[in-house]
This record gives structure tokens, sequence and C-alpha cells, in this order.
């Protein structure tokens, strides 16, 4: 009885701190299930997400208008492009710069624009469109720009003169507008005044804008049954999708571990409760069997107490393979 007197005296110390750490376990767990759910939902947001698609002509195909209505056909594409690609060098003034023109379908371009417009539907020459980067590129031979200053050329762009040289072919053009852009940018014109100066009905390859990236794969099957490659820019994004779902699924099992910690502390301090509840020592005094319930409730306790043990060691192990 002694051994038991000085065991139930260490519990009784104890105590508090076992509340402490059902508390701290709690807290820890819901705070793991919160960072595993925001996870579940970012990768829910983020394939509900708009995405492109790039079509490109196999060895036996090309990329027609045909093409495009084709695309056109399958479910949860929103839009789809031809895409002409013209090596250029536009000139106004002193200025001129080499640039990459993309023909494309007007309806399909959505711009911020920082001067001007979209080209119109129909128009007599080209009209471009420029990012602000392609804008940049135009020099001026005799005033070339300096180290250190940020460039902008001196041109009068929604007003001034331009010509358009392509192949043998130098027409003039004008610019509808400047769009900003993050990244090097392009500059596009009408897709059919594009095909007239490129003499040419075929595409270089096609833009397919889809619902969501949840659909990738779908379509990107659905295209390449027509006999076409598909360029999924999303792919990469698939990586970090995979990586954030197998770290929810870590930090969810984490959350497990802790909250069923918890409980068996939770479940332990009870039991020692009960064993130092002398209201209820005097009720098992009458019945007869005080010794024999002590030692089994002593008994649930350390097997509650492994328990525990056991679902911190699974939890330390999460943790130190989630790091």
């Amino acid at each position: 009885m002694r051994g038991r007197v000085l065991l139930r005296c260490a519990f009784q110390s104890l105590r508090p701190g076992l509340t402490a750490a059902r508390l701290g376990l709690t807290a820890l767990g819901m705070l793991c299930l919160m960072l595993a759910a925001s996870l579940g939902i970012g990768i829910m947001q983020a394939k509900r997400q708009p995405c492109e698609l790039t079509v490109t002509a196999s060895q036996y195909q090309t990329i027609t208008e045909q093409t495009v209505q084709d695309i056109l056909t399958l479910e949860d594409v929103t839009a789809a492009t031809g895409v002409l690609e013209l090596s250029a060098t536009v000139t106004t003034g002193s200025y001129s710069a080499s640039l990459t023109v993309l023909g494309i379908d007007r309806d399909y371009l959505a711009l911020d624009f920082q001067t001007g417009e979209l080209f119109p539907a129909s128009s007599d020459m080209p009209r471009l469109i420029l990012s602000q980067s392609a804008a940049k590129e135009f020099l001026d031979p005799d005033d070339p720009p300096t180290g250190g200053k940020t460039y902008e050329p001196d041109i009068d762009w929604l007003d001034a003169d331009f010509t358009l040289r392509t192949g043998d072919s130098t027409v003039p053009a004008a610019v509808s507008g400047i769009y900003t852009d993050e990244d090097a940018g392009a500059a596009y014109m009408d897709l059919s005044l594009a095909k007239e100066l490129a003499g040419t009905a075929t595409y270089s390859y096609a833009l397919v804008r889809i619902t969501d990236t949840g659909t990738v794969e779908t379509i990107s099957a659905a295209i390449a049954a027509l006999g076409y490659a598909v360029t999924d820019e999303t792919a990469a994004l698939g990586e970090e999708w995979a990586g954030n779902a197998e770290r929810a699924a870590y930090r969810t099992a984490l959350a497990l571990a802790l909250l069923l910690s918890a409980a068996l502390i939770k479940r332990i301090d009870t039991l020692q409760s009960q064993l130092e509840d002398t209201g209820l020592r005097r009720d098992m005094l009458w019945m007869g069997a005080e010794e024999a319930a002590l030692r089994q409730a002593a008994r649930r306790r350390e097997s509650l107490l492994a328990l525990a043990a056991a679902s911190l060691a699974a939890a330390v192990f999460l943790i130190a393979n989630s790091i």
C-alpha cells in the first residue's frame, strides 16, 4: 500500500501539469487541423482558376481555323484562337524595333491598357498593340539610352505613323494601344491581317482557354485525340499541389495524434480523480471491492499513459518528417 500511496501523491503533484499539457496538445491539434484545411482549400481554389493551353501541330498536322473551331466544340473550353508569329521591324521617324508580332483574335485578348485600346475588329492596315516592354525596344541610333537612366522613347504612340516590314512586305501601320505587362510581353495585331501579310492560312500554334485547371487532363486528352500536341503550363502547379496535399495529410495525422494524446491525458486525469475521491472510496469499501477496484483503475491509468506516450511519439515523428 505504501508504494500506491506514493504513486498517488506523485500524480496529485502532476495533475496541474497534465491539465496544462492537455490544453496545449488540444490547441496544437486544432492548429494543425486548420493548417491542413487551409492547404486543402488552397488546392481546390487553385484548381478552379481558368488556365491556358498551347496547342501545336504534330508531324502530320497543321493548325488552321478548322482546328480552332474543332477545339471550341470541346466541353469546358471557353475560348480559342489561332496565333501567327511574324518577325517584323516596326519603324516610326528615327525609331525602330525588331519585334515578334503575334496575329491573334481580338476577342481572345484580356489586357489592361496603360494607354489606348484593342485594335478594331476590321481595319485597312495593321494596328498594333504593344506591351510596355516592346515599346521600350524602340531605339533611336542618334539618341541611345544611357546607363542608370530609365529609358522612354520620345514617341507619340497613338498618333505617330509607323511602317511594318515582315519578309518582303512593308506596309503602313499604327499603334492602337500599349498594355501593362509583368513579363517580356509581346506585340499583337489582327489575325486576318497577319495571314494576309504572311500569305498563309495556317497558324504557328493555337491558344486555348479552359474553365479551370482541374479539367486540364481531360481537355488535353481530347485535343491529343484530334492529332495535336498540348503544352500544359500548369504542369509545375501539379507538382506543387501534390506537395501541398502531402503536407496536408501529414498535418491531419499530426492533429489526430495530438488530439488523441489530449483525450488520453483527460481520461488519465479523470481516473486519478476517481482514485482520490474519498466518497467513492467509502462506497467501494462498503461494497467490499476497494482494493480490487483500485488495482484495476491503476492498471487502466498505466495503459492510458502508455497510449498517450505512443501518440506523442507518433506526433514527434510526423513533425520530424514534415520539417
